[in-house]
């Protein structure tokens, strides 16, 4: 009887131990599907951050390019715009230079136009001088045309009496009035001098004045080709200005693409991280199955 009942408390146990048994596999069981689906999403999510990490990576990885692209691009624009503008700085200081030289002329031609004045100007006061001292004389001169002409029973003209007085006069009237001949020849040839000096006196001033106009609208910056060179000057330097601040916002551009970079490297890595906590959850499952199936075992025995 007591071995019948112990039979019974030992079956009532085993029920309960496999009723038990049968709660906790169906537990595990449902914790199991529970943790596949949770899987299956969670690998879904991470197929797809990996898609949109590779698409943003590629993204990012051909802006970058074009941005390197874009700033070798500038940069070797930004030289030949440096270039050209030393070219045109060149071009400005040799302008200068002539400008310099030009200016020098003007008062080189300035310096001779007062040196020819005065030459005139002693041209001059020496005709006055002639002319007025030789007043009465020329009187004489006259009378003696008139007495050269009688001797001569001819109108001789003014070289043929000069002639006369010289190669005919023999007494000091004569070699008077000779001289005074001689000095009359010598005023007329003054006059042609004083006559082309104020010619030459004329082309000088009217060069001076041409190179004063130059000279003021160079400084005024009225000159056309002076005004256009600084012009041209101020545009290119407004143009290396603006390249080297599209320049460097393309530095910074490139600067935040690396950081971009660097937190989506930092993302994957994270991310790398999290399958690896995946596969060692899976490796637990794994033992839990193995687990199951031997405490099952071990009850069905």
């Amino acid at each position: 009887m007591e071995e019948q009942n112990l039979i019974n408390m030992m079956k009532q146990n085993q029920i309960s131990r496999e009723a038990q048994f049968a709660q906790d596999i169906q537990l595990l069981r449902s914790e199991l599907q529970l943790t596949r689906v949770q899987l299956e999403q969670t690998t879904q999510q991470l197929n797809l951050s990996q898609d949109q990490y590779s698409q943003l990576k590629l993204e990012l990885s051909t802006a970058l390019a074009a941005s390197q692209i874009r700033n070798e691009q500038l940069t070797n624009l930004l030289q030949d715009q440096k270039a050209e503008l030393f070219d045109y700085k060149s071009n400005y200081q040799q302008t200068r230079s002539q400008l310099d030289a030009a200016r020098e002329a003007y008062i080189q031609l300035q310096r001779q136009a007062q040196d020819a004045d005065y030459e005139r100007q002693k041209l001059q006061n020496l005709y006055t001088d002639l002319k007025l001292n030789s007043k009465k004389d020329l009187e004489l001169f006259k009378q003696a045309i008139v007495g050269a002409s009688h001797i001569l029973n001819q109108q001789a003209d003014f070289s043929c009496v000069i002639d006369t007085l010289q190669n005919a006069g023999h007494n000091k009237t004569d070699f008077i009035l000779a001289k005074l001949a001689s000095v009359a020849a010598e005023n007329n040839i003054l006059k042609d001098k004083l006559v082309q000096e104020k010619k030459q006196n004329e082309l000088l001033e009217n060069r001076l004045k041409r190179c004063d106009m130059v000279t003021k609208m160079a400084g005024s910056g009225q000159n056309p080709s002076v005004q256009l060179l600084y012009d041209e000057l101020s545009h290119k330097e407004t143009l290396i200005q603006n390249f080297e601040e599209r320049f460097q916002k393309m530095q910074q551009s490139e600067l935040i693409l690396q950081r971009k970079v660097q937190q989506l490297v930092s993302a994957n890595q994270q991310k790398e991280k999290l399958i690896g906590q995946y596969k060692k959850n899976l490796e637990e499952v794994g033992e839990l199955r193995v687990m199951i199936r031997e405490m099952i075992k071990s009850g069905a025995k």
